[in-house]
């Protein structure tokens, strides 16, 4: 006879005290607490391993890219280039200028002089006159990236072709004035009633921030201040003999300090229940208005980590954006896979600056991205029309 196997499902038992309930939340905070700790080391692992490794790569990318740019600006002034050439050469100096602008290691690189260089290199002389096919066609290749264009009379315009300098302060004018437009009359696609208009990152801080001003009011006076004494007499270091047992507590004591002053009370807590009562110093009446505030104090840890997770709001989160994964052998591949592809353009790089001796390999090239262009704009039509 074959014995029957009955399952049963495993409850989570709920605590229903004050004082479980108060329990079970500490024991989350320092669970969540922990992961934020864990994350940021290894975030500061990964970063230093990409500085010594990877880095030295990253400004060798940047350092071939900027050469090439110098290389293509050398062909700009030649007269024998059509309209069609030069214009496919300016957008590839864009190009190229836009992918070392982007890259978050270049704050050494002179972009802005790469700029002004193209610039010049566009000026029109002022004893020469844009006649109207020439304006037109300026026109048209302004007008893709800036909308003020199309206000300009043709002698504004043609003035602005013969002084770049007031053509690039022109356009950081009216970029600047476009960013104020959009802090003052923010629009939004979707104007549904379930639409919200604010992150909900945001507005978890802002109420976060309302209930620790809440929590600090609420025990600064009383159970704080009692678990703060008990824990400075614990951890005073004159009190221990062993040496290594007072540096450790010389380390406690100004953790302890430095709650008492940033009025951290979370930190306070979670330093009494582990080194003098699991329980805390709580009365039972203050205990349900605690839980309310640990609780949300969960979930303001949840959203800090997963906003260390996923922004790149600093170097370390930048570099753990692209690179970070759960295992260290999957964050060693994409290294891996990035290192890969930095050498593939820093050799594509370097080659193209050898061959472009001449106007003639120079043509070759921009014939090769026209077609390239055109092959690209025939897939995206094919795509669109496809049923």
């Amino acid at each position: 006879m074959s014995k029957q196997v009955t399952k049963q499902k495993t409850k989570t038992v709920q605590p229903r005290t004050p004082r479980q309930q108060f329990n079970r939340y500490c024991q989350e905070v320092r669970k969540q607490q922990l992961n934020i700790d864990n994350l940021k080391k290894q975030q500061s692992i990964l970063l230093a391993c990409f500085q010594q490794k990877y880095l030295p790569i990253e400004k060798q990318f940047l350092q071939t890219g900027y050469l090439k740019i110098e290389k293509l600006l050398s062909f700009t002034q030649r007269k024998s280039l059509s309209h069609s050439q030069r214009d496919l050469l300016t957008d590839w100096i864009n190009e190229e200028i836009n992918i070392l602008q982007d890259n978050p290691f270049a704050e050494q690189a002179d972009i802005q002089e790469l700029k002004e260089k193209l610039l010049q290199t566009c000026a029109i002389p002022e004893h020469v006159e844009l006649g109207d096919d020439e304006l037109a066609h300026m026109r048209s290749l302004l007008e893709e990236e800036f909308e003020f264009i199309d206000t300009l009379s043709d002698a504004e315009l043609s003035e602005l072709m013969k002084n770049p300098h007031k053509l690039q302060e022109k356009m950081q004018a009216e970029m600047e004035q476009q960013r104020l437009d959009d802090d003052t009359n923010p629009h939004f696609d979707d104007q549904d009633d379930d639409f919200s208009f604010f992150d909900d990152d945001q507005n978890h801080s802002s109420i976060f921030a309302e209930q620790q001003q809440k929590m600090e009011s609420l025990f600064s006076a009383s159970a704080a201040n009692r678990m703060y004494k008990k824990l400075a007499i614990l951890f005073h270091p004159d009190r221990e003999m062993d040496e290594s047992a007072k540096q450790e507590k010389h380390d406690l004591m100004i953790q302890l300090a430095q709650a008492k002053k940033t009025q951290d009370i979370w930190t306070i807590i979670s330093l009494y229940q582990q080194h003098v009562d699991a329980d805390g110093d709580f009365a039972e009446k203050e205990l349900p208005a605690l839980n309310s505030l640990l609780s949300n104090r969960v979930e303001q840890l949840k959203i800090e980590y997963r906003r260390l997770n996923t922004h790149a709001d600093s170097l370390e989160g930048l570099v753990w954006a692209k690179f970070g994964a759960k295992t260290q052998s999957a964050i060693e591949k994409k290294l891996m896979q990035h290192e890969e592809m930095l050498r593939g353009f820093i050799a594509e790089d370097e080659q193209q600056t050898r061959e472009l001796t001449s106007l003639k390999v120079l043509k070759q090239h921009l014939t090769v991205r026209n077609q390239e262009q055109h092959f690209e704009l025939l897939k995206s039509m094919e795509h669109l029309f496809r049923f």
